[in-house]
């Protein structure tokens, strides 16, 4: 192969490493930060101290978080008094496989928005206060795995 061939390939290679990368980056903080949101949302509770921006620690290893190749899989609030609503926006972590928030304070109606979780496939919302009828499209969770709602 021609010098000047394998320089084009080397710099074509090399730029779009720096994107994937970029967005790899992008995407982690997105993540943080949405994490960062749902701490503020549920008025800061004190399991959830540990979830500051400024600490030198990845969001992956924050209380109750989970992740898979550096990127959010699971949260775990099993047990931490919390309490509120869950938001829509806990489905903008779109690689969320697992939500467990067994034994809470959480109310309302079914959270519906976490239909939006695509890739959902373990629910427990067990243990809370949630009131009202379980909506007919409950079937949305194409690839739930497990839910408990008792």
């Amino acid at each position: 192969m021609p010098k000047k061939a394998l320089i084009f390939l080397s710099i074509h290679f090399s730029a779009l490493f720096l994107c994937l990368s970029h967005a790899k980056s992008q995407t982690y903080d997105q993540e943080k930060e949405i994490l960062l949101r749902l701490r503020q949302y549920w008025q800061n509770p004190p399991p959830l101290n540990q979830w500051t921006p400024s600490t030198s620690f990845s969001h992956c290893s924050w209380p109750g978080v989970n992740c898979t190749n550096s990127s959010i899989t699971g949260l775990h609030f099993t047990n931490m008094n919390i309490s509120g609503m869950i938001p829509p926006f806990i489905c903008d972590l779109k690689n969320l496989t697992v939500l467990d928030f067994y034994n809470n304070s959480f109310t309302g109606r079914f959270p519906v928005a976490l239909l939006s979780c695509s890739k959902l496939q373990y629910l427990n919302l067990s243990q809370n206060y949630f009131v009202g009828v379980i909506p007919d499209d409950i079937d949305g969770f194409s690839g739930l795995a497990f839910l408990d709602l008792s």
